[in-house]
């Protein structure tokens, strides 16, 4: 993915939980994005 579509979604993303998501993508830390993809999926489950 390039840069360009990881701001793009950082800038389409709405709530917090996303933009953190997007913004660690970004910036290639893997498990980061690992750990809040869980917690955003743990909030979808509820």
């Amino acid at each position: 993915m390039r840069f360009h579509q990881v701001k793009e979604l950082v800038d389409w993303a709405g709530g917090s939980d996303e933009k953190a998501f997007f913004e660690a993508l970004a910036a290639g830390h893997e498990a980061e994005v690992r750990r809040i993809a869980r917690d955003i999926q743990r909030l979808e489950d509820y």
